[in-house]
């Protein structure tokens, strides 16, 4: 009975010391404790961030890019993990960078639409109203007739850079136009209304 006791307390200590040297050793190859503070590198370029994130023992890749008009072109735009997270060395840090071409967009088709609703599809494109200039008319009133950029006509589909400013030619009645009209009526019930006949 005594040596029974004593080989399950000697088994019992074994367990344990493997259990402990199990734990010591996963503590020093995962580097228990160790870590790295990722580097803020949005606004660099992706040279620089490597040498940032390289210097560190992080690396890094680029898997988006997006077209931000008011950044320069280049730059990163956002990183994941963020600023200030802490990382184990060799850790991927993944960056979203500002295109350097502009994308581009397709024309819409804004022939008979009025101004206003013209206005909102360019910018819902990414292109920019331009000059609008207007022809007067005695039908219709507020509509567009025409569409050019760089003062040769564009129609719809054609591939513009984004931010490419289109002019628009509108029809508008004229107060006179308007008057010209009613002055000229048909005769009713026989009579000439200009001459009371």
């Amino acid at each position: 009975m005594k040596n029974w006791i004593q080989n399950l307390a000697l088994a019992a200590g074994a367990f344990a010391a493997l259990l402990l040297i199990i734990y010591l050793g996963l503590g020093t190859y995962t580097r228990h404790g160790d870590h790295i503070v990722v580097p803020d590198v949005v606004n660099l370029r992706p040279e620089n961030a490597a040498e940032s994130l390289e210097a560190l023992g992080l690396q890094m890749t680029v898997i988006d890019s997006q077209y931000a008009p008011d950044k320069r072109p280049g730059i990163v735009l956002a990183q994941l993990p963020y600023a200030g997270e802490d990382v184990k060395e060799g850790r991927m840090v993944y960056l979203t960078i500002n295109t350097v071409n502009k994308p581009t967009v397709r024309m819409p088709n804004l022939i008979d639409q009025s101004l206003t609703l013209s206005a909102a599809l360019l910018k819902s494109r990414g292109l920019v109203l331009g000059q609008v200039m207007y022809q007067p008319s005695t039908e219709g009133n507020n509509l567009v007739i025409a569409q050019s950029y760089k003062g040769q006509p564009v129609s719809e589909g054609t591939s513009l850079v984004i931010g490419s400013k289109i002019d628009l030619t509108v029809i508008q009645v004229q107060t006179g136009a308007v008057d010209s009209l009613m002055t000229e009526e048909l005769p009713l019930n026989g009579r000439d209304s200009r001459s009371g006949q």
